[in-house]
């Protein structure tokens, strides 16, 4: 299991035992509970991929990709005031997840992306578009989704060196950022949101008790049947 804190040092997320400096540790409110708790971090991230586009109110943002941090982008862009959101996915059950969320969604296995996308925004293209999927074609398509001197931001990670042509970007003046991680600020500016209900949970995230981890949790999150996955690892539940 990949661990974070110092970005891959110290142990994995499944160590009995973790050290971290103490500026790492965030008391948590009363009114979040440790099932909230646990997905402020992705949360986080996700906030940081935002506020590096620029996205802001009345805008339209793409978010190519529906797993954790795809909602999570979504989830924060919505915090934030940009209400016109497409999310393209190609797996159902993750599509459906999306719907039941609230969002606006296709596969863009059936759907024609770069369509639906002009529909949306009058042929203008999206203001900001987060590639959260990790593959070449998505890549490809949030390079061809982005309005003029709008913003991409590569928020997945990936296996395989990418190759495009940037003469396109040079056409439109569209910027490509990556975006790694998150700020302690970022993290309390989740925290506070947070308290005050702006990220729903009900659908994405789901608890599976820690004698169930390796076939209810990774197994099952591997293989794309459930979003996030939390582990119970004492009674009680989160």
């Amino acid at each position: 299991m990949a661990a974070f804190h110092g970005i891959n040092a110290h142990g994995g997320g499944l160590s009995e035992r973790t050290a971290v400096p103490a500026s790492a540790v965030h008391v948590l409110p009363d009114s979040v509970t440790l099932r909230q708790g646990a997905v402020i971090e992705p949360l986080s991230v996700a906030l940081h991929a935002v506020k590096l586009s620029g996205a802001a109110a009345g805008q339209f943002a793409l978010v190519l990709g529906a797993g954790p941090i795809g909602i999570a982008t979504a989830l924060n862009l919505r915090a934030g005031g940009v209400d016109r959101i497409l999310l393209s996915e190609p797996s159902p059950v993750r599509q459906a997840v999306a719907t039941k969320m609230g969002f606006d969604v296709i596969d863009p296995g059936i759907d024609d992306l770069a369509a639906a996308v002009a529909q949306r925004t009058d042929g203008n293209g999206a203001d900001a578009v987060f590639e959260c999927a990790g593959v070449a074609a998505t890549v490809e398509s949030a390079l061809a989704s982005v309005r003029a001197r709008g913003a991409v931001v590569l928020v997945a990670t990936y296996k395989e060196p990418l190759q495009f042509n940037p003469y396109a970007l040079m056409l439109t003046e569209a910027r490509v950022m990556s975006s790694l991680s998150c700020s302690r600020k970022e993290f309390e500016s989740v925290i506070d949101r947070m308290a005050s209900g702006a990220y729903p949970l009900d659908h994405w995230v789901e608890c599976v008790p820690l004698a169930d981890i390796v076939v209810e949790g990774v197994e099952a999150a591997s293989a794309g049947r459930r979003m996030k996955v939390l582990v119970e690892v004492a009674t009680g539940g989160l």
